[in-house]
C-alpha cells in the first residue's frame, strides 16, 4: 500500500477506517518493542486490540489477548460473587 503506487505513497497520512486510534497506538507499541503489557490497559481498549490483531494478523496476539480476557473474566465473576 505504501510502496506500490498508491496515492498513499505521496501522502504524509493515512486514513485507517474502522481503527481505533488508542488500540491502533498500543498495537504499534508492540511492533516496535515487542511488549504488551496487557493489565495496564482498560478493557474496552484490549476489546478494541483484539479486532485490529485479527484484522491485521497478529496470530500470537489472537491467542494472548482472548486468554487474558478468559483469564481476568473468571477474576471479575469471583470479585462479584463475594461483594454483591
Amino acid at each position: 500500500m505504501l510502496f506500490c503506487g498508491m496515492r498513499e505513497t505521496n501522502e504524509n497520512e493515512i486514513t485507517l477506517v474502522d481503527t481505533p486510534a488508542d488500540a491502533f497506538k498500543a498495537l504499534l507499541k508492540y511492533i516496535y518493542t515487542g511488549k504488551l503489557q496487557l493489565k495496564s490497559l482498560k478493557l474496552d481498549l484490549v476489546l478494541d486490540m483484539l479486532g485490529l490483531v485479527h484484522k491485521y494478523g497478529f496470530s500470537d496476539l489472537e491467542e494472548t489477548i482472548p486468554e487474558f480476557l478468559k483469564v481476568n473474566f473468571f477474576r471479575f465473576l469471583k470479585f462479584l460473587s463475594v461483594y454483591t
